[in-house]
């Protein structure tokens, strides 16, 4: 029965009462470090309340009355010997007066314990007391007037009657004479009224007595009555005067405030005395709190980490230095496969062997926390009880005593196999996903070539047309023909577009730097883009300082761009203003900028930006067509040279583009050097010629492939070739030897280009020799790479090969072209072309047959393909190169391979020149023809 009351009845209400000291506990403990501080403000309040009464001003305050008091009376007592004759002098009473007005002044300063309304009422009783000692004061004034009188008349009256007495022989006035002044005398001492009458008696005789010294006489007896009696009044009054009652009242009214004070401040020392108490008892019962707090957190805090030691999946264990465990958890007896903490204890009594697979890693874990203390992301194989090898890293540190020995090594393990077995399948992926990229890039040149194959029959059948159309007269069919000759030019623009977009993404994409003037280079683009402006109307502005100066970057990427952003504000504005526009930054940075006046853009379009195959909506692009690739690619060439695009537009208002670049543009970190050894190829532009002679051609070129590709060339071609790595020694290399010309490099460190040409020129030994300036114009950097004669793209710009080809025509017959294409199109198209032009044509299918037609005739000049059937073009070079005759042949490469560079190198060692970079095609072979005789020429 008990039993049952106690688990129904006492248990739930202890359960209670412990849940609920808890609470409060809890309450308390979170409130009280809030409370401490309130509390002992109210401490410091009530004790500075209860130290309010200033003692030494108290007992200051009750000497001045006290004083007063004494004063009053002493001066009382002067003024009645002053009056008895017994005083002579007043000085006690004045300085007694004076005391009294300085104690008075004084007590006007109340005592600060006093309150406002007791400090008014002292200020009354204290005026009170000052307008009754002026009164006093001014009777003693009167009564020290008065008083004066009387004694000078005491002082002559005995002298004049003594005189009259002397003088006079009658005697009986002599005796009322004695007898007044015997009256006179007891009448001053005694003030009795009695004497009045008889002394007036006696006057009244002596005046019948003639003389004037009688006269005196009576006159001084007379002021003796009449001031005796009103001195008498006088001081009466001035006694009567309650001053003393007066200080006594203002001392008692002060000691009635004193002690309600007094009163006051021992109850705020009671109250600080009971709260003092009380906060004692509060920070002792904060403090047993607190301590039980921290107890019940140690053990909650045990039972934690107790818990994560038992149950966590990571491995914790402390081990001796000699390889045996000192404990262990659950968690890294389950990564070594035990049953339980004791199993593996018992059974692994050498960490060294029994745990890792090599025993070196053990012996390295020591050494590093000998020498660190402290180890981490240690990785490492171990064996499982069942023989299985897993990957774990462990982290480990010393625990050491008090004089620094080495007590034993603690820490954790964790299993990481899994993670070493998705790194492995990772780097699996990794491989795969490059042989993939390797595909991507041989799919997208296989497909350049198979997709401009037949945009070349396309534009060059349409361009034979017209010209075929027009000569038949029958214009009415050329704008059709134009039409279909239009849209091969824009499938070429979208496929070079897609090939630039994929070169960006795959990092493939070089910087050619050079220093050039950007108020000429945007006048440039502004007269290729001015008839594309035109054509919806508009009008395009330069907003260009003429003093901007000069910039070091990629002309190419910043021209590609610039017509990019041109290109998309003529298409979206119609009878508009474009504005071109170029400034310099106060952070040295440039801005160009396309504004223009169009359709703009809202902020919904806006985010739509700088996406691929993306325009600003599906409405925009069924009305003004495109690709989207123009403003990616021009971000990626921005971002690549270190800059930005930004763009600010508003819906129906315009756009304006901002490319900001720094100045100058840093070089891309170089790529490492290819498996085969050859490090990348740097984009040089220099010039050769397959003329041979004993001339010598001095090179001076900063860059030692470009120097070594020239000396290659030109040995090859039969000349003498010297080169300089500086302008320096090239000016004394071309003293030495006086070569017949000189190519020479513009950017260079030091001494320029520009620099060494001025002082050849200024030098009358070598002013005549002819002097080629060899440098980078960004628009053929890529194509003056492949070391052909020229690099043409399909589809073929015939205005152009026929002005490549014309160095190679001789006038007495016509000089043999030997077309090498697989397509039959496109080798019919240029055969075509040629044929029309005056050139007599070889054709071959692939390179087998091209180098058997060779066998029995030699072509002056070879336009080659380099991807056909059978044989490709570099193996036909390959093989038309091992013959001496043919070795200083010339080749054009007709390609629509996009490049690696691997094969451009190949190709730079294996064609017959390299062409100058920068300058146009037909005034590079001018300048050569000055210099050296053609190749047809020689063989004549």
């Amino acid at each position: 029965m008990r039993s049952v009351f106690y688990h129904k009845i006492l248990a739930p209400l202890e359960s209670t009462s412990r849940a609920n000291r808890d609470r409060y506990s809890q309450l308390f403990l979170a409130r009280g470090g809030y409370l401490l501080p309130l509390v002992l403000v109210v401490l410091v309040l009530l004790w500075v309340k209860s130290l309010a009464i200033d003692v030494d001003r108290h007992n200051q305050y009750l000497a001045h009355l006290r004083q007063i008091q004494t004063l009053d009376a002493r001066i009382d007592r002067n003024v009645l010997q002053v009056r008895d004759g017994l005083l002579t002098y007043y000085d006690p009473i004045v300085n007694d007066l004076a005391q009294i007005n300085r104690l008075q002044t004084d007590l006007q300063r109340a005592p600060s314990f006093v309150d406002a309304d007791s400090r008014q009422e002292l200020d009354r009783l204290l005026q009170t007391q000052r307008d009754l000692w002026q009164q006093k004061e001014e009777s003693i004034f009167k009564f020290q007037s008065q008083n004066a009188v009387l004694i000078n008349s005491l002082t002559y009256f005995p002298i004049a009657i003594a005189d009259i007495t002397k003088s006079t022989t009658a005697p009986a006035l002599k005796e009322r004479l004695n007898t007044l002044l015997r009256d006179i005398l007891l009448f001053n001492l005694s003030t009795e009224k009695t004497l009045i009458p008889q002394i007036q008696r006696e006057i009244a005789q002596i005046s019948t007595t003639e003389g004037t010294t009688i006269k005196t006489v009576l006159s001084h007896a007379q002021i003796i009555l009449n001031k005796r009696d009103r001195i008498n009044d006088s001081v009466k009054l001035m006694m009567e005067l309650p001053t003393a009652a007066s200080s006594e009242k203002l001392a008692i009214a002060y000691n009635q405030r004193y002690q309600a004070a007094i009163d006051t401040t021992n109850n705020y020392r009671l109250w600080f005395y009971l709260l003092s108490i009380v906060l004692l008892g509060g920070i002792a019962t904060w403090i047993l709190l607190k301590i039980r707090a921290y107890a019940a957190a140690t053990a909650q805090a045990e039972e934690k980490y107790r818990s994560i030691f038992e149950n966590s999946v990571t491995g914790i264990c402390q081990t001796t230095p000699d390889g045996r465990f000192l404990s262990a958890n659950p968690g890294l007896a389950q990564i070594y496969g035990y049953e339980s903490v004791a199993a593996l204890m018992a059974h692994v009594t050498d960490i060294d062997r029994q745990i890792f697979v090599f025993p070196e890693r053990r012996a390295e874990l020591l050494r590093l926390l000998q020498t660190q203390g402290a180890v981490a992301d240690f990785e490492a194989q171990v064996y499982r009880q069942d023989g299985t090898t897993i990957w774990t890293v462990e982290n480990i540190r010393c625990v050491r005593d008090a004089r620094g020995n080495l007590r034993y090594y603690e820490g954790t393990v964790t299993d990481i196999n899994a993670r070493k077995q998705a790194e492995a399948a990772l780097q699996e992926a990794k491989l795969a996903a490059e042989v993939t990229n390797l595909a991507k890039s041989q799919f997208l040149a296989n497909m350049s070539h198979e997709l401009r194959t037949p945009l070349n029959a396309i534009i060059g059948y349409s361009e034979m047309s017209i010209e075929e159309i027009t000569d038949l007269g029958i214009p009415s069919l050329v704008p059709d023909i134009q039409k279909i000759h239009g849209a091969g030019q824009h499938l070429l623009g979208l496929i070079n577009n897609i090939l630039d977009l994929s070169k960006v993404e795959a990092g493939k994409v070089e910087l050619f730097l050079e220093t050039f003037e950007i108020a000429p280079l945007l006048t440039e683009i502004a007269a290729t883009m001015r008839p594309l402006v035109m054509k919806n109307h508009n009008t395009l502005v330069i907003n260009c300082p003429p003093d901007l100066g000069s910039m070091h970057a990629d002309i190419t990427k910043l021209r590609q761009s610039l017509f990019n952003l041109l290109g998309n504000a003529s298409k979206f504005t119609e009878h508009g203003t474009i504005t071109l526009g170029a400034k310099r930054e106060a952070t040295g940075w440039l801005a160009f900028s396309v504004a223009d006046t169009g359709i703009g853009m809202n902020p919904d379009q806006q985010a739509k930006l700088f996406q691929s195959f993306t325009q600003a909506d599906a409405s925009t692009t069924r009305k003004y067509g495109g690709t989207g690739l123009g403003l990616v690619i021009t971000q990626q060439f921005c971002q690549i040279m270190g800059g930005e695009i930004q763009v600010a537009s508003t819906a129906g208002t315009g756009t304006t583009f901002t490319i900001r670049l720094p100045d100058p543009v840093e070089p891309l970190s170089p790529e490492p050097a290819s498996q085969n050894g050859h490090q990348q190829p740097n984009i040089i532009t220099t010039l050769s010629t397959s003329v041979a002679g004993a001339s010598t051609i001095l090179t001076i070129d900063d860059d030692a492939n470009a120097r070594d590709l020239m000396q290659r060339f030109l040995i090859r071609s039969g000349y003498n070739a010297i080169a300089a790595a500086s302008g320096a020694e090239g000016l004394r290399l071309a003293k030495e030897h006086l070569p017949a010309a000189i190519l020479l490099d513009v950017k260079m460190p030091d001494l320029d280009g520009w620099g060494v040409l001025s002082r050849l020129k200024s030098d009358p030994d070598l002013a005549d020799i002819p002097v080629m300036m060899v440098t980078i114009e960004g628009d053929r950097a890529l194509s003056s790479a492949l070391g052909a004669v020229d690099y043409l793209v399909k589809p073929v710009d015939y205005d152009r090969l026929m002005t490549l080809l014309e160095p190679y025509q001789t006038n007495s017959a016509p000089t043999s072209v030997m077309v090498v294409e697989d397509n039959s199109e496109n080798r019919e198209m240029i055969c075509r072309q040629l044929t029309k032009a005056g050139w007599r044509v070889l054709a071959a299918q692939h390179g087998i047959e091209a180098l058997a037609l060779m066998q029995t005739e030699e072509p002056g000049v070879i336009l080659l393909d380099l991807m056909m059937p059978e044989m490709d073009g570099f193996e036909f070079l390959r093989q038309l190169r091992q013959h001496p005759q043919w070795r200083s042949l010339p080749v054009i490469v007709l390609t629509a391979k996009d490049l690696t560079t691997e094969e451009r190198q190949w190709l730079d060692s294996q064609t017959q020149r390299i062409y100058q970079k920068g300058a146009g095609n037909k005034q590079i072979l001018d300048e050569i023809r000055t210099l050296i005789a053609s190749h047809s020429s020689q063989r004549c």
